[in-house]
């Protein structure tokens, strides 16, 4: 059975604004300890400033979600500090607003690194604490994943990209009888 989220350690990938930072708050008022990641320091800094308000205890993690150690370092801070995680919520994105005749290769690859391989990545930096505890992972995907539309090529491929890495490791975790959730 899974833990209240008042019981839990929730990480917010992608908590320096937006849904990420507002799913940040959500946990802290529902008593989670949370830590908030991304590569705003300050934003994150504020983020854990709201988190305390909420009568929760938060740490701010400065994380690049291209780089898969420091993915791997996020989640050893959390658990240095917590010891656990029982939810990885992965809310990151950025896009290019072009028609792909003018999209540029390293934009391209840019939206593709965050949100598609962040995600991936992050995935598999917390699986084995996931595995430990049980836990969930929150994939925040988009609508976009499942059709295009004009000047969001980028965006909507890495969406797609994401959902369907995200289905077959779902399966995978159903197959194997982890535990994990992947959502």
């Amino acid at each position: 059975m899974k833990k209240r989220l008042a019981e839990q350690v929730v990480v917010v990938l992608g908590a320096s604004s937006g849904i990420g930072r507002a799913t940040a708050r959500a946990a802290a008022r529902r008593g989670a300890n949370v830590v908030v990641a991304a590569r705003n320091a300050p934003a994150l800094d504020a983020a854990v400033l709201e988190i305390e308000a909420e009568g929760a205890a938060g740490i701010a993690v400065a994380t690049d979600t291209t780089s898969p150690a420091g993915l791997e370092s996020l989640c050893a801070r959390a658990v240095e500090r917590f010891g656990r995680i029982d939810t990885f919520v992965a809310s990151v994105m950025v896009t290019v607003y072009a028609e792909v005749e003018q999209l540029d290769a390293d934009e391209l690859r840019r939206v593709m690194d965050v949100n598609f391989l962040g995600r991936a990545h992050a995935y598999k930096a917390a699986l084995p604490h996931l595995k430990a505890t049980r836990g969930t992972f929150i994939d925040v995907n988009s609508g976009l994943a499942y059709r295009g539309i004009p000047l969001q090529a980028a965006y909507c491929a890495s969406k797609a990209a994401g959902r369907a890495f995200f289905e077959s490791a779902r399966t995978e975790q159903e197959k194997n009888d982890t535990g994990v959730d992947i959502t």
